[in-house]
């Protein structure tokens, strides 16, 4: 969407040509520190790591520089780990804060993210009055159409027949299989055309699914728990089957 956007295409000056946003995703638990420094190294603005001075203060005006009023940070989930005590992410809410007030060049951020991100807006007011969040819904039961289509566009795309797939109830059963959540059901269509693939399958079955499932669960050896293979997979519990630590499978 950021790349499409119209306001936000590249735009040229007497310095070159520059992108109006940044977009960053963080991997693994981010100090506030970091994120800063990520987002001065996508602007075009590498910070060394022996620099400890706190570089948010001057951050709007760097990003000035490079007409820069958007930053888009990804995985934003690993930050409120990372800050797990109020007062430390409350120090993330005033960070954030402060570039967005920044009167000579206030700067927007998107956060997306797990849910759990929402909590800056629960600990800071003035946090929360100056965003808008978008909560994006589970796949309902009733939508399997929507599911279809994800069939659909993958399998097309690496020239796979899915006509038996989208027939049955393997859209179902799918959305059954992770929890109903859009992004995973992506991932476990991906799964099974990986190893469809990998047999020079010319078209997409159940087997594929089910022997993509037994590598996100605990279900090899426990037919009765794939999603996949069983007749009553309502009575399973919606996610990948995973045994309780320390039980042997």
């Amino acid at each position: 969407m950021l790349r499409r956007h119209p306001v936000l295409q590249p735009e040229t000056f007497s310095f070159g040509t520059a992108v109006p946003y940044v977009s960053i995703s963080m991997k693994g638990a981010t100090t506030l520190h970091l994120l800063a420094r990520r987002i001065m190294t996508a602007a075009g603005y590498p910070i060394k790591k022996s620099v400890q001075s706190e570089i948010w203060d001057e951050l709007s005006d760097w990003l000035k520089l490079r007409n820069i009023h958007l930053v888009h940070i990804d995985e934003t989930q690993h930050l409120m780990r990372k800050t797990e005590k109020d007062a430390e992410r409350k120090g993330l809410a005033d960070a954030l804060k402060g570039a967005m007030n920044h009167v000579p060049w206030p700067v927007s951020f998107i956060l997306s993210g797990l849910p759990m991100v929402t909590e800056l807006a629960r600990l800071d007011e003035q946090f929360e009055r100056r965003n808008k969040m978008i909560l994006l819904p589970d796949i309902g039961d009733d939508e399997r159409a929507l599911i279809v289509r994800i069939i659909t566009a993958m399998a097309g795309a690496a020239e796979l027949d899915c006509q038996a797939i989208v027939s049955s109830d393997m859209p179902e059963r799918i959305g059954h299989s992770v929890r109903h959540r859009y992004g995973r059901v992506c991932q476990a269509v991906f799964a099974a055309i990986h190893v469809a693939l990998k047999r020079e399958a010319r078209s997409l079955d159940r087997e594929h699914f089910a022997l993509a499932y037994l590598g996100v669960s605990h279900a090899r050896g426990h037919d009765e728990r794939n999603v996949f293979l069983v007749d009553d997979w309502h009575r399973l519990e919606p996610g990948a089957f995973i045994l309780p630590e320390g039980r042997n499978q």
